[in-house]
């Protein structure tokens, strides 16, 4: 009895120490959420003027020290959890797409590989797409259209604007003390543009040219100009011509006249004829122009041969003109017309082109569609997003007048509705903005504002005509899980209910049970003016993504101003204006402006670039096999070096578990802080830092899932440990440079001074 009582303490004492040895190999659970970092200050914003979304569908994976790998993905609100989970683990989160990158490191929003001895309710982690980065306030640009030639003899408008900036605050009348445009560019320079691309990584903006009746084409007058200004934020450089896609490349963009075949005046306000370009408009010349989320490529549609061009930037910047088209959008098979796009939108890495069915020959409402098609560019395939008949009730184009739908597009102007006040609605699908979630807002404008003028003449006549467009505002509501879209409906959008209470006069503000949008009422209640009409989208749209705002060109902006054009900004949740702001205002006859009559053209926030930072961390390889284990302790107090050309830009050391980052708060080069763009760099660590008593681990061993993120990176190079990188464009943030020390002797292929290459 005595033995065995013995051997059961001994065996309980045993076990005891055996757990006491190991207190963080405890059944616990890992929880968190992920979201988009839109800001770039590595923590999740919610607040009445800026939210942050969570994201949906994110893989998480948990790899335990002991037990099976688990994973797991974030649910619609952007929350997961493990529950069971043995600890310590590493939580690696997988980024959903090529275009987005991990948001800058924060105590609250760490990266995407992760290390919990003890559960957690807070493993929470940020990514961000760069080109969705934005300050608070940019400027805004916005191209306006004149009456007139510009070149010829005698012209009084060579030096009238031709593209205006402003500022994001810009309220009230522009020319009446409200706030006052910027000219960046005169019509001489670059006549009538319509889209407009901001790089923000070479600080350049880029317009594309617009065939529109009574305005002018700019210098060449092919109709197929692409021009940039350099620094328009700061020094604005002189406009200049990047590449001509007809007399560069021989790409046909239609029968283009010239000014003066086309008889523009050189008197801005006198009237001209212009009578060929009535049927050519949406048919000829370009639309709309997009940058690609990593800023390398411009994207242009030829409204001609219905194509969008890919432009590599670098090589149209340096010199070399060249435009390659994508494969042709999927044939959507129109009834009694043609398919015509026009817009062009970005979300994460993947383009999306706006497309009518224009039910231009002899078709009607019931042929008209308006459809959006995404490009895969993986699989250079597009796919249909959206598409839907246009067959809703609008809101009165003109008060007073009759009420109508949206009608297919007409070459001939006895066959619009309404010759008088001429009225004759036609969709163009003008641009697509995304907003933070993803969902889609459209302007749908009237090609009727690119036919007619402001009391100007009517096609092959003298009569003094204003044409009235009636282009709206759409909303769409995109799934956070299906990813599906979904166009609003009797003035909702998903979650979001229109705050308009219109009275179902079909006149007026919008909104539920107005007749004036698709089920009945208009998400965007406020697309209207107190006096006069009821559908004022003119232009292009522009958002900065969380702010909850849409800026949109409307004609008439303030209420009880006439033939007028300028910005409104539109609150996203409810459909309701929060800011208005006219740019120009003119009623003389004829007039040299265009009111009514889409006056001005794309909307640009020029955003500064996002912030980049790269590092991650420096541990203990205790197993000596080059990969991050959960059990494996970071190293603090390690300094690590940065060099560029081999001068020193940058130091920091390591901390919170070995982590060291570089970014604008500790790297300076010739007076400027923060890490340069596609700059080799020299991450070192030298050999009188090492941890006492250890060496350099084995590099790039990698292993399943997402190799890079967990293993070690550094060569040894005249015996320090380096890593050779290249950085990449703005925020486009790298936090895999791992460098991980281990007790066993440095193996050979290391010991050879063959350094390891990040890119």
């Amino acid at each position: 009895m005595i033995m065995k009582s013995s051997t059961l303490f001994f065996l309980a004492l045993l076990f005891n120490l055996a757990v006491l040895c190991l207190p963080t190999n405890l059944a616990g659970q890992i929880s968190g959420t992920v979201f988009r970092d839109l800001n770039a200050n590595g923590q999740k914003d919610n607040s009445s003027t800026f939210n942050e979304p969570f994201v949906a569908n994110v893989t998480v994976t948990a790899y335990p020290v002991t037990g099976s790998v688990q994973t797991t993905t974030t649910d619609a609100s952007g929350a997961y959890s493990f529950a069971g989970l043995v600890l310590p683990a590493r939580i690696e989160f997988s980024l959903p797409n090529a275009a987005v990158y991990t948001a800058p490191f924060s105590p609250t929003s760490t990266t995407s590989v992760q290390f919990y001895s003890a559960p957690t309710t807070a493993a929470n982690f940020g990514f961000q797409n760069p080109a969705h980065f934005s300050q608070p306030n940019p400027d805004l640009l916005t191209p306006k259209f004149l009456n007139g030639d510009p070149f010829a003899p005698g012209n009084d408008l060579a030096n009238d604007p031709a593209l205006f900036r402003f500022p994001n605050t810009a309220m009230g009348n522009a020319q009446s003390g409200g706030t006052p445009t910027t000219t960046l560019a005169t019509q001489s320079q670059i006549g009538s543009t319509w889209g407009v691309a901001w790089d923000r990584k070479r600080n350049k903006v880029f317009l594309s040219a617009h065939y529109k009746r009574h305005a002018p084409l700019g210098p060449g007058e092919t109709g197929g100009q692409i021009f940039y200004i350099d620094d328009p934020v700061g020094s604005p450089g002189t406009p200049a011509l990047l590449m001509d896609l007809v007399a560069d490349l021989g790409i046909s963009v239609g029968t283009i006249e010239t000014n003066a075949t086309r008889q523009l005046s050189p008197t801005k306000g006198n009237a001209s004829p212009d009578n060929n370009a009535f049927a050519a408009v949406g048919k000829v010349s370009l639309g709309d122009m997009d940058i690609s989320d990593d800023g390398e490529f411009l994207y242009v549609v030829n409204l001609h041969d219905r194509k969008v061009y890919q432009i590599n930037i670098a090589q149209a910047v340096g010199g070399t003109p060249n435009a390659v088209a994508l494969p042709d959008f999927t044939d959507p098979n129109c009834a009694n017309g043609i398919a015509r796009p026009w817009g062009l939108g970005f979300w994460d890495g993947e383009l999306y082109l706006g497309i009518v069915c224009s039910a231009e020959s002899g078709g009607n409402t019931s042929d008209l569609n308006l459809i959006i098609q995404r490009f895969n560019f993986a699989s250079s395939t597009w796919s249909t997003v959206l598409d839907v008949v246009p067959d809703w009730e609008k809101g009165d184009i003109i008060f007073g007048g009759a009420k109508y739908k949206w009608q297919g597009w007409r070459d001939d102007f006895n066959q619009y509705i309404d010759t008088g006040w001429p009225v004759h609605p036609q969709p163009v699908i003008g641009d697509i903005e995304f907003d933070a979630e993803g969902s889609m807002h459209l302007a749908v404008l009237d090609r009727l504002g690119f036919q007619t003028g402001h009391r100007n003449f009517r096609p092959f006549s003298t009569q003094l005509i204003t044409g009235v467009t009636g282009g709206e505002l759409l909303r769409t509501y995109k799934d956070p899980v299906t990813g599906m879209f979904t166009l609003e409906n009797n003035a909702v959008a998903g979650p979001y209910v229109s705050g308009g209470t219109g009275n179902n006069s079909q006149t007026g503000q919008g909104g539920p049970n107005t007749l004036q949008g698709p089920g009945g009422g208009e998400f965007y209640a406020d697309d209207h003016t107190t006096t006069n009409h009821s559908e004022t989208t003119n232009g292009g749209l522009s958002i900065i993504k969380g702010s909850q705002r849409l800026s949109s060109v409307q004609m008439d902006p303030i209420d009880g101003q006439v033939d007028a054009s300028g910005v409104v900004w539109f609150n996203t949740a409810n459909g309701l204006e929060t800011q208005e702001y006219q740019i120009f205002f003119n009623a003389s006859t004829p007039s040299p402006d265009f009111s009514k009559q889409n006056g001005l053209g794309d909307l640009e926030f020029l955003s500064d670039p996002a912030p980049l930072e790269i590092g991650n961390r420096i541990w203990t390889d205790t197993d000596n096999d080059g990969i991050q284990d959960a059990d494996e302790a970071g190293i603090d107090g390690i300094v690590v070096k940065l060099f560029k050309n081999g001068t020193q830009v940058g130091q920091t050391t390591t901390a919170n578990g070995g982590q060291w980052y570089f970014n604008a708060s500790n790297v300076t080069m010739n007076g400027a802080a923060g890490l340069e763009y596609d700059m080799d760099y020299i991450i070192r660590v030298e050999s009188g830092d090492f941890p006492s008593g250890l060496n350099l681990t084995t590099a790039n061993v990698g292993g399943p899932g997402q190799p890079d993120v967990r293993d070690s990176d550094a060569a040894l190079v005249s015996g320090n440990a380096e890593i050779a990188y290249t950085t990449g464009g703005p925020g486009e943030n790298d936090h895999t440079l791992d460098i991980g020390f281990a007790a066993a002797a440095c193996p050979p292929v290391q010991c050879s001074g063959v350094s390891v290459t990040k890119n």
